[in-house]
């Protein structure tokens, strides 16, 4: 089943630092960071003129071509009793059209360069009517091509320059590195269950392992991001180890690309049979006509999905995504958004002497572990997410959306901002998407080269809060929610 095309959103506006307290996430003063959405376009008259002498140029020769058919000596020989015959004979009379047309043009343009341009640039505007319809590269294809938005953001943003140093390559495939942090490096972890999910991790065949301490991680984050300091605030800034620890996995699968797990998860399945994988995403009805190794570029799981009306006592969202494990390419927009919120809010809205954070108009104390899920965890990143998808369906013409899914029963309905009706797990003109078109998925649901896996995927095996069947397959990874990022706050 395809989504249908939605309503879009606009993105919040970037920081422009009001007030001596704002920090300007850009490198200049005084510099308007607001979008700028215009884009050059040809001038009506020119377009007006070019189509018209097209137009009259194929109408003369076609027209041509047929009155010397029908005036060729060859037609006494045709009978009319058979028009397929004539039929047959005509692609032999304007098979030169084409030929006739670029011999024809030159001769008949303007040589005002300024109208029509060169030769070159007339002859391959002809050439563009002629479109093979079996080209894969053909126009409908070409609609499909995720344009970033990040052009639309002021070139010192700080999100152009993330995009700037490390550029989203489509073509590219994920990294098989595999990327864990802790608080000690390896030597010093007695605990034999983390051990134990360490080692499933490190004995992932033709994956490089990686296991960072904290040292560690400050030592890449300042090598990496050297070029720019607000971030480097940012990370200093943070008042607990567990908002670092959240910002690293972002910066570090941001810059490198691979695949992020939390110290407390143990692999079920080889990462070489996840569904991101070409044979499998024809399995699952996700691929294209050619499947790519590279055709996804991030791979997300399903954290809490619970429909009862006491949802906000257990999870943050009512369909929270999972970011204990990632898995993405190198310069991600996803994760580039998600570092920009990070830093705007710890830069702009929080508050070291008050000790509290504003986040979307409301206030978090650090006593709280709701203030953790909003401003580095699961809240935010399903957030952004959201905003993400929603961004890509506005601006994307034909966007690849794949769902296999049946439409859910929903027996507790809850608004948001990204979800004001009834919706179902299509995305309709003018409803946004949100939870709702990921609710009850039993099958990974693909939009653009956005995976977003099914809850059984990344939560494991024999979870009571999954109330619906799953396949289990699809068990990749299993969560044991030991607490561990507690002992880091």
């Amino acid at each position: 089943m395809f989504f249908k095309k939605g309503f879009g959103f606009v993105l919040d506006s970037p920081v422009t630092s009001p007030s001596s307290t704002k920090f300007n996430l850009h490198r200049g003063n005084g510099i308007n960071l607001q979008p700028n959405w215009n884009f050059t376009k040809p001038t009506l008259s020119k377009l007006i003129s070019k189509r018209i002498l097209i137009i009259l140029i194929i109408s003369v020769i076609v027209i041509s071509s047929i009155i010397n058919f029908l005036n060729n000596s060859n037609i006494n020989n045709i009978s009319i009793d058979n028009p397929i015959e004539i039929i047959n004979e005509l692609p032999n009379s304007i098979s030169s059209v084409k030929d006739q047309m670029n011999n024809l043009l030159p001769k008949t343009s303007p040589s005002n360069s300024n109208n029509l341009g060169d030769d070159k640039e007339r002859l391959k505007d002809i050439d563009d009517l002629f479109v093979d319809t079996d080209n894969p590269t053909s126009t409908e294809d070409k609609s499909r091509l995720f344009k970033d938005y990040v052009e639309n953001y002021h070139p010192e943003d700080l999100r152009s320059r993330l995009a700037s140093s490390f550029p989203y390559d489509r073509n590219s495939i994920i990294p098989k590195k595999i990327w864990q942090t802790w608080k000690d490096n390896s030597d010093k972890i007695n605990d034999d269950k983390i051990l134990k999910n360490i080692k499933s991790w490190k004995s992932q065949q033709n994956y490089e392992y990686n296991l960072l301490d904290d040292k560690s991680i400050e030592s890449l984050i300042i090598d990496t991001y050297i070029d720019f300091p607000e971030i480097l605030k940012t990370y200093e800034k943070l008042p607990l180890n567990i908002l670092r620890f959240d910002l690293s996995r972002y910066l570090i699968l941001y810059a490198f690309g691979g695949l992020y797990t939390d110290i407390d998860t143990f692999r079920i399945r080889d990462i070489n049979y996840w569904a991101d994988v070409p044979e499998f995403l024809k399995k699952y009805k996700l691929s294209l006509e050619n499947s790519q190794e590279n055709e996804i570029g991030l791979l997300l799981g399903i954290e809490g999905d619970i429909d009862k009306v006491d949802w906000k006592f257990r999870i943050s969202r009512r369909v929270q995504l999972c970011q204990w494990t990632l898995k993405a390419k190198k310069g991600h927009p996803v994760l580039r958004e998600v570092i920009y919120r990070i830093v705007d809010l710890t830069l702009n809205e929080y508050n070291p002497k008050l000790n509290h954070v504003k986040i979307n108009k409301e206030y978090f104390t650090l006593h709280s572990i709701y203030t953790i899920l909003e401003w580095t965890g699961p809240a935010l990143f399903t957030d952004v997410t959201f905003k993400h998808l929603n961004k890509l369906n506005s601006e994307v013409e034909n966007l690849v959306i794949l769902n296999d899914n049946e439409n859910p029963q929903i027996k507790h309905l809850t608004f948001d901002s990204f979800h004001q009706d009834r919706n179902s797990v299509d995305i309709t003109k003018d409803l946004m998407i949100g939870w709702q078109n990921f609710t009850k998925m039993d099958k990974p649901i693909r939009i653009d080269d956005v995976l977003i896996l099914p809850i059984n995927s990344f939560n494991g095996i024999d979870n009571p809060e999954i109330s619906y069947e799953t396949d289990i397959e699809l068990n990749y990874v299993k969560h044991e929610f030991q607490g561990t990022w507690k002992s880091l706050v």
